[in-house]
């Protein structure tokens, strides 16, 4: 039981997570970039969700660098947005692939 509510949490979290930065990007009005990341997304999404599962830590983090972010917009920094969102973006993304290496099934 608690592995799936672990799970649905998880899956929660992704959802907010696309929502929070879908809506910053949208309004750049770049049609082709939303369909490009929505599809990156979509393709990484499992892994997202099952690394947030087992990271207990992780939506801290992911709320901290969400809220300097939106500090950011709300500044109208896109300097600051903009670097504060790559380094959001690169440390998930380095999360991910230390989740990915780490629960690779042996022997492939």
């Amino acid at each position: 039981m608690d592995n799936f509510r672990l799970q649905e949490e998880a899956g929660t979290r992704t959802e907010l997570n696309w929502l929070f930065h879908s809506t910053l990007y949208r309004d750049a009005n770049r049609p082709i970039l939303m369909a490009e990341l929505r599809s990156l997304y979509d393709k990484l999404e499992r892994y997202v969700r099952a690394s947030l599962a087992l990271d207990a830590g992780e939506p801290i983090r992911s709320n901290i660098g969400h809220v300097g972010i939106l500090e950011a917009f709300r500044r109208r920094d896109a300097d600051a947005a903009a670097q504060l969102t790559r380094a959001h973006v690169l440390e998930a993304g380095a999360s991910l692939v230390t989740y990915i290496h780490t629960n690779r099934p042996s022997g492939g």
